[in-house]
């Protein structure tokens, strides 16, 4: 009876000691089921951060991107059955960076029985641009001008209008106390330091019309403008005078027609409607100084340069002028409006074309075509043979023909610089053979390669050499 009672209190020990092994896994999965806190997935992003507990994780997104997705996951590590939860509101969409503290509080309760937690932050980021933009067409915050912002902030463009709006619905015109204006502006983001269109409401004193604010209280329905160009003349340009825009009704604006780019024109016109006055126009042959180029002119201006004469400015000689006109598209984006001065053709205003054209200096370029051909000077004097006169020997006299400050050739007078195949005029103007390759010169059309750099004429090959070497290192 003894025995009996000793091998049922061990028994009884042993289950003890049983239940106290496994009554805690036993007590957590009755717990997750039946308060529904189960395993879940973690969450996946393109940025992550995991802390424990009572800690601030931070996600951030690259330069120029932007936080699309994100989620915090609330979890339980040294928990048997790992259960978890997702955390609700978590902020961030629209920003670069974000941050989330992980507490019971801010994930809705403890999904842990007893033990310690961790905290997952994983944020989504939109495709990285290397320049967020943001247009605002009435450029700022004009109540009285009917605008619209275009940017880039999520990546892609978004656009918003100023728009009336009378309690909580849109309408074309309001008034009164529950009437305001949703004027859109850019802004500027404090996270990311990146532009975006913002919107703020604004009470309109006179009402609200079709995206902006009345001026007085009755609409005055005549609009005072001039057009300079008398309308939408997108070949010269001009410019409206009026009560429009802004200064309407009572006011007095001027807006020119201008350029937005190479090849966009901004056209100023009148209408009846005082907030309509411009357009945004393609110009089929590039746009240049408020007004599209014309295809004629563009065409005469091409045909009339050549690599042989690069006479920019049209006056018949290759010249310094010409030169200030080169040097100042030098290394400038080729565009419709300057395409003469890449007399190669390569798409490039470069050192090759500078070669060119100091090979076409001092050149006359007739409108016949006789490129090359020197300066014609009128006959003074009589006599034949040849002989020196003018003042201080700066003219040249053969027969019948004097030139003064210049060179004699062929009976035409040609200017200092001008080149034959081996000589050129001198500044005593007289014809002296070109330079070789190591000679000192002061000018470029001294040397037979045309180049002269730092008082020594350079060869030719070491030119072809360099516009190589520049070409390999600039992808040319």
């Amino acid at each position: 009876m003894k025995r009996g009672r000793v091998s049922l209190v061990l028994f009884s020990l042993v289950l003890i000691l049983s239940l106290s092994l496994v009554s805690a896994g036993w007590f957590s999965d009755f717990f997750g089921r039946a308060t529904g806190k189960v395993v879940l997935s973690p969450p996946t992003g393109d940025v992550i951060n995991e802390v424990w507990e009572g800690a601030t994780a931070s996600v951030s997104c690259p330069t120029g991107s932007n936080i699309t997705d994100i989620k915090a996951f609330y979890y339980c590590p040294d928990d048997a059955q790992n259960r978890s939860a997702y955390c609700s509101a978590v902020s961030g969409v629209g920003y670069q960076s974000s941050t989330f503290t992980f507490t019971n509080s801010n994930c809705g309760g403890d999904p842990c029985v007893y033990t310690r937690k961790k905290g997952i932050l994983a944020a989504t980021c939109s495709a990285s641009s290397t320049t967020v933009t943001c247009i605002d067409s009435d450029e700022g915050k004009d109540y009285y001008v009917k605008g619209s912002t275009t940017d880039t902030y999520l990546g892609t463009p978004n656009t918003g209008t100023d728009t009336c709006f009378l309690g909580s619905n849109s309408v074309s015109s309001c008034s009164g106390t529950d009437c305001t204006l949703f004027e859109t502006f850019c802004d500027i983001d404090s996270f990311s330091g990146n532009p975006y269109g913002n919107l703020i409401g604004y009470s309109c004193p006179n009402g609200c019309s079709d995206g902006a604010c009345l001026n007085v209280t009755t609409t005055p329905t005549t609009v005072t403008c001039t057009d300079s160009d008398g309308g939408k003349s997108y070949n010269v340009a001009g410019q409206i005078v009026g009560n429009i825009g802004s200064a309407y009704p009572a006011g007095n604006m001027t807006y020119s027609d201008s350029c937005l780019d190479n090849q966009t024109l901004v056209e100023r016109y009148c209408s009846s409607d005082p907030s309509v006055f411009t357009q945004q126009y393609t110009c089929p042959n590039g746009c240049s100084d408020g007004a599209c180029l014309n295809a004629t002119s563009v065409a005469n201006a091409v045909a009339n340069v050549t690599v042989d004469c690069p006479d920019f400015d049209g006056d018949g000689v290759v010249n310094d002028g010409d030169k200030e006109m080169f040097s100042a598209q030098f290394e400038k984006q080729v565009t419709a409006a300057n395409r003469v001065y890449d007399l190669d053709g390569d798409g490039k205003i470069d050192l090759n074309d500078f070669v060119l054209f100091g090979r076409g200096y001092g050149k006359r370029c007739g409108a016949s075509g006789n490129v090359g051909a020197p300066l014609t000077k009128p006959a003074v004097g009589s006599g034949t043979g040849s002989s020196s006169g003018g003042s201080g020997g700066n003219a040249t006299e053969t027969g019948s023909l004097a030139c003064e400050n210049s060179c004699t050739l062929d009976e035409d007078c040609v200017p200092l610089g001008y080149r034959t195949k081996t000589t050129y005029c001198d500044l005593g103007y007289t014809f002296s053979a070109q330079k070789i390759s190591g000679d000192q010169c002061l000018n470029s059309f001294e040397c037979d390669s045309n180049f002269c750099s730092s008082g020594q004429c350079v060869d030719a090959g070491l030119i072809q050499r360099m516009i190589n070497w520049f070409k390999k290192i600039f992808g040319g």
